[in-house]
């Protein structure tokens, strides 16, 4: 899977992508909606470690700052999810150390009423970022499979009901 170089203030997020799938046993536009959601995840503290904040939205996209850890390392970070395709939602880091970087979710229909979820965060390519590569590499992709198996739970269990 390609990530096309969004940026920010002249910087692109050049660095190793790291992908992460999981399969949910939902319909496809009920995930992209609650991906999308970021007053639910806000509301419901669903992310172990990170706490959300929305700062201003509309129905196509949500300016929100996200405090979380990656390891021993705590990141406060701001984002522009662009909601336009609600199959295809592309965070871009417009604040903090990862400025730059994208985390970008591709839900597809799999069928039975599932859906899958590609999870692929791409870095800024600073020198920093290459330095820790293998090392942030690993807590990313742990952090990514925990994320989506909560947002999994969160959906399967019936927690997250689409309006």
């Amino acid at each position: 899977m390609s990530v096309e170089g969004d940026t920010n203030r002249g910087r692109r997020a050049t660095g190793r992508p790291v992908s992460r799938s999981i399969l949910i046993d939902r319909p496809a536009h009920e995930v992209a909606q609650q991906f999308g959601d970021v007053d639910h995840h806000e509301r419901t503290d669903l992310h172990t470690g990170t706490r959300f904040h929305v700062l201003e939205q509309d129905d196509d996209f949500c300016e929100y700052e996200q405090h979380s850890r990656v390891g021993l390392i705590k990141i406060r970070q701001q984002f522009h999810l662009d909601r336009s395709d609600r199959f295809h939602q592309v965070n871009t880091v417009t604040g903090g150390k990862l400025e730059g970087g994208t985390l970008v979710f591709d839900i597809v229909e799999s069928g039975s009423g599932s859906a899958e979820v590609t999870a692929t965060l791409t870095p800024p390519g600073t020198f920093l970022i290459r330095l820790a590569g293998p090392i942030l590499r690993r807590a990313i992709d742990r952090s990514l499979a925990a994320a989506l198996e909560e947002d999994r739970a969160d959906l399967e269990s019936g927690r997250y009901a689409a309006g």
